[in-house]
Formats: structure tokens, sequence, C-alpha cells
């Protein structure tokens, strides 16, 4: 159907104005009335139809070239309450990127068979943290390069806690610190800059982004209460933990005479200040079983493995 002039009812012309071979630029005209109408500039494709762009066509684009990220949590707690373990219940396969010593012996049995796969950078010192970080960017940058994260149903990160160190180190390395070689207060922010911008990075990968952390006692300056927050900088907490769906506290429950209990706590509950967008309309309990396909399941998002 020809586009009408608003003006004399006449057929509008275009006049091709390009100057990009990748698309079309017209200012689109009426030949007709003696009255010029308001001219307007449009881009099109150089393939298909010519015709002017209307606003459904933009709300079309936009909405088709949408690709909603994976999703990601992180999960923070004391040492031995299941942070590592509960990658067995993750989609596979895991690929984890290990910073902690000895952090995968819990995943021995899922190692062997091959559903996790372990790259180790938990080898490093204060001397050596800037280069594992060199090489552990360009792992990661080499698996984003090559489309690895479309078969990969976690990439897991254990932990924030020791790849945070890293993250500092490489900003020492690369602007220098003090006179003594310690961090500078620009050191600090620009780690913190780094830090969040590379958790977005991972965050939008397309698989489940799974971070693990542990957990360090803050005085609330306001109230005077303890609060059992993310062992990182003060300034960083409320900027890591918002750059993920799911914020997760492992919790061990321990009765008289029998086995400790472990779960997951999905919301606030004395000093622990979890949260979920997954469970705000579905429901989730505060307390859930330690099983991730399973709390997503709860809600209505199912989280499959790919094929391994």
């Amino acid at each position: 159907m020809p586009n009408l002039c608003s003006i004399c009812g006449g057929e509008l012309d275009f006049e091709d104005v390009s100057n990009d071979s990748r698309s079309q630029e017209i200012i689109v005209y009426c030949p007709f009335c003696d009255k010029k109408p308001e001219l307007e500039r449009v881009e099109l494709p150089l393939e298909g139809e010519r015709r002017m762009t209307t606003p459904l066509d933009t709300l079309k684009k936009l909405r088709d070239g949408y690709k909603p990220p994976g999703n990601s949590i992180i999960v923070y707690g004391n040492i031995g309450t299941g942070k590592t373990r509960l990658l067995k219940t993750c989609p596979k396969p895991v690929l984890l990127h290990n910073f902690d010593p000895g952090g995968p012996h819990t995943l021995k049995k899922e190692i062997d068979e091959g559903s996790v796969i372990v790259e180790d950078f938990s080898d490093f010192t204060t001397s050596t943290a800037a280069d594992m970080y060199a090489k552990w960017e360009q792992s990661f940058n080499a698996h984003t390069k090559s489309g690895l994260w479309d078969h990969i149903g976690t990439y897991a990160l254990d932990s924030f806690t020791k790849w945070q160190e890293l993250v500092l180190w490489q900003v020492v390395k690369r602007m220098g610190g003090s006179g003594d070689g310690q961090p500078t207060m620009r050191n600090y922010m620009v780690q913190q800059s780094t830090i969040c911008d590379t958790l977005r990075i991972m965050n939008n990968l397309p698989c489940l982004t799974y971070v693990t952390g542990h957990i360090h006692l803050d005085k609330d300056e306001v109230t005077g209460e303890l609060l059992a927050n993310l062992f990182t900088s003060p300034k960083l907490i409320t900027k890591v933990l918002g750059c993920f769906d799911e914020v997760w506290i492992t919790h061990v429950q321990s009765k008289a005479n029998k086995p400790a209990e472990y779960k997951i706590l999905t919301g606030i509950m004395g000093r622990f200040h979890a949260r979920t967008r997954l469970g705000s309309e579905a429901g989730l309990d505060i307390l859930e079983n330690p099983d991730v396909k399973a709390i997503f399941s709860k809600v209505g998002r199912k989280l499959e493995d790919k094929p391994f």
C-alpha cells in the first residue's frame, strides 16, 4: 500500500541520499502539493520492500532484537555449607573456574564423569596474582569468541572472594601502586568498576551464571546491628549483589542428636539478608532445599542440561 501525503492525499515520493552501502537513507516528500509537508528522513534495509518505517515496525524491531540473558545466582555463606556442592544440581555441563584451593573436591564424581569441567586458577600468590588474572581473562575471552557458552549449561566462578583479589592486583600492576607496592585508593576505585563491568558480562551469558562468595559480619552504621554480608568492600556489596537475579545464602540447621540440615535462604532472616526475584510473585519458601533446578522449577522456570 502506497504512503500518502497527509495534506493533499497524493502518493509520496522518495529521494535517495544514502552514503552507506549497508543501508538506504531516504527523504520523503510530496511532489503534488504547493504546501510542502515536513520532510522525514528514514533509514531502510537495502533488500526487501521499499517503504516508510512505521512506529509498529520500530516496536517489532525492538521486540525481536531483545535477547534475554541467562539467569544469574550468587550464593554466599560460611566455609563448608555447600556452596560448591550445589553445582551438582545446576544445568550441565558446568564449566567451573576455580580460584579456591581444594574447592572442587566435593564434585569429584561429576568431574570424573565429565558433567563438570574445571579450569583451575587457584595456584597464585600476591606476587603472581596479576598474571593469574591475565590467564583467566584470556581464557574467558577465548571461550566467548569461540561461542562455547552456547554449549554450556552453567558457568561457575568459585569464589568471588578470591577472584576479587586477582582483579585488585591486576589493577595495581597496570596502574602502579603506592611506593611500597600496596594498593592506592585509586586502585580500589578501578577494581570496583572492573568487578562490576565484568560481572555484567558474565551475567549476560546464554547459560546459568553461578558465583559463590563468603560471609563477613559487618555492623550497620545506623542501627548497630550485625549483618552477615558478602565478604567484599562495603562500597561494593550493594553494587555486586545488584548484578544478580538471585542472592541466596547457604544455611545450616543443627538440631540435637540429628544430622545437620543444609538449606538455601531466599529471603531475610535475622542478620542474613538474601533475596529472590524468581519468588517475588510465585512464592518460594524462605528456606528451600539445596537444589537449583528444583527451585527454578517451583516457580515455572525450567533449567535444562545441554548435550555434552
